[in-house]
């Protein structure tokens, strides 16, 4: 009997066309929910966009900084370019890990080849694992534009990092918006997409979405505001954030490391003059990461230095070379704009003294004199309160960073729930830890602010306010 049309096979072209319609409906698909989801004038967009401009307006620059947001943010053009002689590019973005750094470094060269490198790092990027979606979003903005076998090779080498292989990043790099997004909600969406469609530029778009930043020219950008450790939380980034993170006392990340030995090779290799820079950061952050520090920047160091970079560690500077004022930082790891204005021109001195071969030994402590630098330091920078249930009651434990040789004392205080008056719990004590008694059990939470200051002080150093559970 002849076959029916229903049981014949359908022709070959007939299964590949409905093949290619699907994944053509869903590449349109994955397309509209990006436009629509993923954030138009992020600060790599930014970035990436006005370097474009300015080299295809024929712009010629010899010196680049790249590295993550506390490079962009520690850095001002001017002082930079008059210091040093030289016009300058920030290529530094949030999030931007050494091997994206790496990537950024290798494009420029390949394009407009530079004479000096600055790079900006600290040890809480060198400990953390890379940020997936600050990595996809740094080489969408790169290769924005770029000829599809340059973007090609570009995604595929991102898809096929070591870091992300096997893992459901590999695959949310084909779905951008899964990793980077704004907010679910109607007004966000459109917001989103206004901006896509009435901002001639990222960098119109970025000012839309936040106030705070201020682009100063060439890549260069920072922000209004000012850190209030009082308030600031005990694990939040730069505070415990690495213990927090169940990193503390691993080292250095693999990857970040791969990273930074790749930038180290390629400035050697093309006769590039390289400048690593740990960014300053709040002296407790620096205190919180403990022996760490020494232990793990001086494996930093060796790697900047054998491949005959200039290394410097302004975490270890001599406090007559460049002191570091909690005033300067927006949050516990980046200089704020005033931060960055009062940094950058001693960063620049510091740098053209250490090209002409001058001695660092008389601006720096080094690694080697790990105990000299905690001695140095006279002040009490942070204290906090750390809650442990004993039955009925809660045993609170005050832990500060201080100078080696600072005494400290202490005095605990809780807020009254109906009038917000202060009281005293202890007064003040070389003993840290103190017990709230059973007949403060009906709060079942309440606002404690912790007191320290140095023994015979009149004044008080450092208070942070918490608020801690009874029951």
């Amino acid at each position: 009997m002849p076959t029916s049309d229903a049981s014949r096979p359908s022709p070959l072209w007939r299964t590949l066309l409905g093949v290619l319609v699907l994944v053509a409906a869903l590449v349109a698909i994955d397309v509209a929910l990006t436009l629509a989801l993923e954030p138009y004038g992020s600060n790599s967009d930014s970035v990436w966009f006005e370097y474009r401009q300015a080299t295809a307006a024929g712009e010629q620059f010899d010196t680049v900084v790249i590295g993550s947001s506390v490079a962009q943010d520690s850095l001002q053009p001017g002082p930079i370019d008059s210091t040093l002689s030289t016009h300058s590019f920030c290529l530094a973005s949030p999030g931007q890990s050494l091997e994206s750094s790496l990537e950024a470094l290798r494009t420029v060269l390949d394009e407009h080849p530079v004479r000096r490198v600055i790079l900006g790092t600290s040890y809480t990027q060198l400990a953390e694992e890379p940020w997936a979606n600050s990595n996809m979003a740094f080489y969408q903005a790169m290769l924005n534009g770029r000829p599809l076998g340059e973007q090609v090779t570009g995604y595929t080498r991102l898809i096929l990092n070591p870091d992300y292989v096997g893992k459901v990043s590999s695959l949310a790099f084909l779905m951008p918006f899964t990793l980077s997004h704004v907010n679910y909600t109607p007004s966000a969406i459109a917001n989103n997409i206004r901006n896509r469609l009435e901002c001639d530029t990222p960098l119109e778009a970025q000012a839309r979405i936040d106030s705070t930043w201020h682009p100063l020219g060439q890549g260069y950008a920072n922000y209004t505001g000012q850190l209030n450790a009082e308030v600031l939380g005990a694990n939040h980034i730069g505070v415990n954030h690495l213990a927090y993170l169940g990193l503390g006392g691993k080292g250095l990340n693999i990857s970040e490391l791969r990273g930074l030995e790749g930038i180290c090779k390629l400035c050697n290799e093309r006769g590039v003059e390289l400048v690593v820079f740990a960014a300053p950061h709040p002296r407790f952050e620096v205190l919180s990461i403990a022996d760490a520090y020494p232990t793990d920047m001086a494996i930093v160091e060796q790697m900047v230095t054998s491949q005959g970079g200039i290394y410097l560690d302004f975490n270890m500077a001599h406090a007559d070379v460049y002191d570091i004022w909690e005033s300067d930082f927006i949050d516990a790891t980046h200089l704020n704009m005033q931060g960055a204005e009062r940094f950058t021109p001693i960063f620049a001195d510091i740098v053209h003294r250490a090209e002409a071969h001058e001695d660092m030994g008389g601006f720096f402590y080094s690694y080697n004199e790990w105990e000299d630098y905690l001695a140095s330091l006279s002040g009490i920078y942070y204290v906090y309160v750390e809650e442990t249930p004993e039955g009925d009651t809660l045993s609170l434990e005050a832990i500060s960073y201080q100078g080696s040789n600072v005494q400290v004392e202490y005095a605990y205080e809780m807020q009254d729930s109906e009038s917000g008056e202060w009281t005293t719990l202890r007064d003040w004590s070389a003993d840290a830890t103190y017990v709230i008694p059973n007949d403060l059990a009906r709060y079942q939470a309440c606002n404690v602010r912790i007191l320290a200051r140095q023994p015979g002080a009149t004044e008080v150093e450092r208070r942070h306010y918490q608020t801690v559970s009874l029951r």
